[in-house]
């Protein structure tokens, strides 16, 4: 076969590709557009450009898809990649590959140097570029810096059933319905019983990355949802709600900075719930929500979810209306991550960028 006819082959099998998963730029209206930016095999070989360390300049992603740890460039050039040995922390900056047994969690940075050695034992995590590390009886948690120093550590004599981090303060949710804000040096600002029912776990905790606003999913029979706002008094409840949900496991969610709003999880898809009952909208789903993201571009909020036919990818105003959808045939390992108007997905041993951007 001649390289005229093995580009053409080539030519042929992106192009069945394209067609089986719908890549080609969608239109989501008169302003928004959905481009697809590149392919990447996670099985390729390593660029070049993984033999010296990137500039603070050049962004890289980091995925964890299956087994498969790895980087990308923001060209998508492959940078690194690693099997997991039992489950991995991966992050931008770095990541933690940990046995069954995690104990002196090993730090290595996007091409795989170390970084440092955390010397504790316990199970580590990140909420907004902040990382942590809950204790192995889960009663506890340290928050880390990826060079190995350890900023402040909490025990509890409860389960820590939820946590989130804003920029100075995180929220943890207990498993007898209490709500802590730790402060920056690991102090308590804010402590609240949420109630005497012994089915107050909280099944989410959630916080705007400047801190602002905080949120939380509680209890059972029925399942409800509590909104606070900072004063310079502490924090102010501005919001109850009920839901019709009856979760007895961690809920996915988050509060939109930008907005105000509190999007979670229910039993019949998704609630997005703002300061007034009036801004209250509901997303009606037969899947279970996977992840949620929010992305800056145009209030658009972003989430993957599953269902035994594969996974779809939904783009929803801050208001509910849908403005894509994207359906996958995929039942295997499956990798989401949105930031700064684009978003990734890895499956089939692909990772795949997608620009969201005006038209």
């Amino acid at each position: 076969m001649d390289d005229k006819q093995r580009r053409y082959g080539l030519f042929i099998y992106i192009i069945i590709l394209i067609g089986y998963i719908g890549l080609f730029p969608i239109p989501l209206g008169k302003e928004l557009l959905l481009v697809l930016q590149w392919i990447h095999p996670v099985d390729a070989p390593l660029s070049t450009m993984g033999q010296r360390s990137p500039t603070s300049k050049e962004r890289v992603t980091g995925f964890l898809l299956g087994k498969t740890i790895g980087y990308v460039s923001e060209t998508g050039d492959l940078l690194y990649r690693e099997s997991v040995l039992y489950s991995a922390l991966v992050t931008d900056r770095g990541f933690i590959n940990y046995s069954a047994i995690p104990k002196n969690l090993v730090v290595k940075d996007p091409l795989g140097n170390i970084l440092s050695t955390l010397q504790l034992e316990g199970y580590p995590f990140a909420r907004k570029d902040r990382f942590f590390v809950l204790a192995a009886d889960g009663c506890g948690v340290t928050e880390v810096t990826l060079e190995g120093e350890i900023l402040w550590k909490r025990d509890f004599n409860q389960l820590i059933t939820s946590m989130d981090a804003g920029t100075d303060t995180a929220a943890i949710g207990l498993w007898d319905g209490t709500l802590l804000v730790i402060g920056a040096k690991g102090e308590v600002v804010f402590q609240e019983k949420l109630s005497p029912d012994p089915y107050s776990v909280l099944y989410l905790t959630s916080l705007t990355k400047d801190d602002r606003m905080m949120g939380v999913v509680c209890g059972l029979n029925p399942q409800r949802g509590i909104l606070w706002e900072k004063t310079p008094v502490g924090y102010k409840r501005v919001r109850s709600f009920q839901l019709n949900s009856d979760f007895r496991r961690p809920i996915q969610g988050l509060l939109d900075s930008r907005t105000g709003k509190f999007v979670m999880e229910d039993a019949e898809g998704l609630s997005i719930v703002g300061r007034g009952k009036e801004s209250d909208r509901k997303v009606l789903l037969r899947e279970r929500i996977e992840t949620i993201a929010t992305s800056p571009i145009d209030k658009l909020l972003l989430f993957s979810t599953q269902q035994d036919e594969g996974r779809k990818v939904y783009g929803i105003t801050d208001t509910g209306k849908r403005v894509f959808l994207k359906s996958l045939d995929v039942q295997g390992p499956f990798w989401f991550q949105s930031e700064e108007g684009k978003f990734f997905l890895g499956f089939k041993k692909k990772i795949i960028k997608y620009q969201v951007k005006l038209g």
